[in-house]
């Protein structure tokens, strides 16, 4: 009979790893996956039946009998690497009179990578500062295991209502002797200020406040991944080498867009603690056992048209790639200060000021001191305006963002003049890569979409950016398009446009909801059924002769991508340059 303990009555499983001599039953993607998060445990060698082969990962594998006959000690342990962990286990207590103590499954030990909050409360009570979405989605993670005392809101219209049967109250209502009673996570993306609030009630970070984002349950993000069985045959490798810094400092280790989870947040921590945690590493788990489990496959360009399979093992490797020891690419979108107020993104025009700028600032000095001196490709920005805001001039302008090798700009175009130009160039060894995000071809189009725009100005901005392409000054032109209803039938005209510019690459992507629609609204205004095909409409210009030429992608479009054929990509970012360069001499490493 199988002899099951609860966790009271088992040796720790943090001492089982470090006291023990370890063996793994099973090969294959599990151990794989176990050893890739676990990778400071020694294990001494393998045992599997199944296995042919003598060694793996050039350590002995032995059977079941022959371990047990060999290899079987009093201090040895035994981790199950398998999907027949019950019927493994039941072999072990038969075959050997091992118990439970002897071995450990292997999600045992998930829980120890999640942050230890009830070590760090050391008993006092927890309570949520924020009563939104993420205070939700936490609790729901946690199931239940995770008691609440209550919650704090600056939202005036918040208090006194409820969250999760658990009162909600304003920060004025705390007794300034009561503050130091509490262990707070702050769950509000505006950490920031949050912060520094509790810092002046004399709370210390890490001691008795921290942000949600260490709070985030690393054991559920590697149960996800390793119990996946859905996989895709490609090798993407984005996740180890790349770095995406969101508003708010929120980081993500591809793009935010394409993910569903981000793995820290620069504001609370230093970069070197999140490119080092486990939570990095479980990510690009997910892109090295092929699961993708945290990858939108609707979105993701590299997964759009990818179809997922069951997974086989088939014992090719024996272990996983490394992270890179630094972030070889970063795109930097951490300032929403922008001369337009496009209705996708905005009601009105913003600038940062007060907090959110002493934020951004922030931002910006950790990521100068933190990221620049060590990555080669920085892209600016992905929201705001590169050209206006003081925070992305800071980086660019800095004797780092001259020296990194590339500076990709996404830009709306309407400040890039020559006297900018030239100022960003001045003392610069890196080579310049120009995306543009322009969302028409017809000025009436143009005012109506992308609102405080200049069409004048924005004519005259590209003529000088194809110049300087044509020159080879800048070594990579892309027109970015945002397909709608407004300006579908303007696809035709927006290729011919981007032809007679030299543009490198044409780029159409679907519209997003960023919160500025509601869902009917959405609906009517996207181009895209909730399948993700294009609808008819659309898919009758997408099938025009002009849109099947080799400078057009329709980039997250289900209907069509250019990237099918590829099976090694090491980084997204560099690597969809390389594959569009009009002009071969010039090569992207």
């Amino acid at each position: 009979m199988l002899n099951i303990m609860t966790w009271g009555d088992r040796m720790d499983a943090r001492e089982f790893l470090l006291n023990k001599n370890l063996w793994i039953y099973g090969i294959g993607k599990l151990q794989k996956d176990f050893q890739y998060i676990f990778n400071e445990t020694h294990i001494l060698g393998y045992i599997d039946d199944v296995f042919q082969q003598k060694t793996w990962s050039e350590k002995k594998i032995y059977s079941l009998d022959a371990f047990i006959k060999n290899k079987w000690e009093k201090n040895s342990g035994c981790i199950i690497c398998s999907y027949q962990k019950e019927q493994v286990a039941g072999l072990l207590e038969k075959k050997s009179m091992l118990y439970r103590k002897d071995y450990f499954f292997v999600e045992d030990f998930f829980s120890l990578l999640d942050y230890p909050i009830n070590e760090k409360s050391a008993g006092r009570p927890i309570v949520f500062w924020g009563a939104g979405k993420n205070a939700e989605r936490l609790l729901d993670k946690y199931q239940n295991k995770l008691s609440v005392e209550f919650f704090l809101d600056n939202n005036i219209n918040k208090k006194n209502t409820t969250i999760a049967a658990c009162q909600i109250k304003h920060p004025e209502n705390m007794n300034k002797e009561d503050w130091e009673k509490y262990f707070i996570v702050v769950t509000s993306v505006h950490y920031f200020s949050i912060k520094r609030q509790l810092e002046m009630l004399g709370l210390k970070e890490g001691r008795d406040f921290i942000s949600f984002s260490l709070l985030e349950p690393v054991s559920a993000l590697l149960t996800k991944t390793y119990y996946d069985t859905d996989c895709y045959e490609v090798e993407c490798h984005s996740m180890l080498s790349h770095l995406d810094i969101a508003p708010h400092g929120t980081v993500h280790s591809c793009c935010a867009t394409f993910l569903d989870a981000p793995m820290g947040n620069l504001v609370a921590q230093d970069i070197a603690d999140i490119w080092q945690s486990k939570r990095h590493r479980v990510f690009c788990l997910s892109a090295l056992n092929h699961t993708f489990s945290f990858c939108k496959k609707d979105l993701c360009p590299v997964l759009i048209n990818r179809k997922k399979k069951k997974y086989v093992e088939k014992y090719e490797k024996s272990c996983y790639a490394e992270p890179k020891v630094h972030p070889e690419a970063v795109n930097i979108a951490v300032d929403f200060s922008c001369n337009l107020y496009c209705e996708t993104c905005r009601k009105e025009l913003k600038v940062a000021k007060g907090a959110d700028k002493e934020e951004i600032d922030l931002l910006a000095d950790k990521i100068l001191e933190q990221v620049m001196p060590f990555t080669e490709f920085v892209m600016l920005a992905g929201n705001g305006e590169v050209f206006l805001s003081k925070a992305y001039e800071k980086i660019w302008s800095s004797s780092k963002g001259k020296s990194c090798k590339y500076l990709q700009i996404l830009s709306n175009g309407t400040l890039f003049t020559q006297a900018k130009w030239e100022k960003m160039m001045n003392g610069r060894s890196s080579d310049i890569l120009f995306c543009v995000s322009i969302d028409a071809a017809m000025e009436e189009t143009y005012h109506k979409l992308r609102r405080g725009g200049d069409w004048s100005a924005l004519l005259k901005n590209m003529e000088f950016a194809a110049k300087l392409r044509q020159e080879g000054e800048i070594k990579y032109f892309r027109m970015n398009f945002v397909v709608q209803q407004e300006n579908y039938k303007e696809i035709p005209a927006f290729i011919e446009w981007g032809k007679k510019l030299h543009a490198d690459r044409i780029l159409f992507t679907r519209i997003l909801n960023w919160g500025t629609y509601t869902d009917e609204t959405f609906e009517k205004i996207s181009m895209v059924d909730k399948n993700g095909k294009p609808k008819q409409a659309l898919q009758e210009i997408l099938n025009l002769p002009i849109c099947q030429e080799s400078i057009v992608d329709v980039g997250t479009f289900e209907w069509k991508h250019n990237y099918e054929d590829a099976q090694f990509i090491d980084n997204y970012y560099m690597w969809e340059i390389r594959n569009y360069l009009t002009d071969k001499k010039y090569k992207i490493d």
